[in-house]
């Protein structure tokens, strides 16, 4: 019987800030990492997702991650329906969090 290596013990939380278009069922997103996705939301969520929302998701460090976003009409949530947007931050304990990537919400 192989012996499989013990999970990892420690994570560190990371937080996703996202200010949606005005059509916030249409985006999709996910943060995936070592095969699992460990929180997402689903763009064909109906419930009512206020335009700014933050989330958090502990990951592993030193182990490669995916963010993944999309939107079903393909517009993005920047720019013809809102000012969407987002940033992915690594939480400290002090106030200064590490912004680790942002989108001005153009994408699709």
């Amino acid at each position: 019987t192989p012996i499989l290596p013990a999970p990892p013990t420690t994570t560190v939380p990371i937080r996703l800030d996202i200010t949606y278009d005005r059509y916030p069922t249409e985006v999709g997103w996910s943060f995936e990492q070592m095969g699992s996705t460990l929180l997402s939301k689903n763009a064909d969520d109906t419930t009512n997702t206020p335009l700014i929302q933050s989330y958090q998701v502990n990951m592993v460090p030193g182990m490669d991650a995916k963010f993944i976003i999309t939107d079903s009409s393909g517009d993005g949530i920047c720019c013809r329906y809102g000012t969407g947007k987002y940033e992915i931050f690594v939480e400290t304990s002090s106030e200064d969090d590490i912004s680790l990537h942002s989108s001005n919400g153009d994408f699709s």
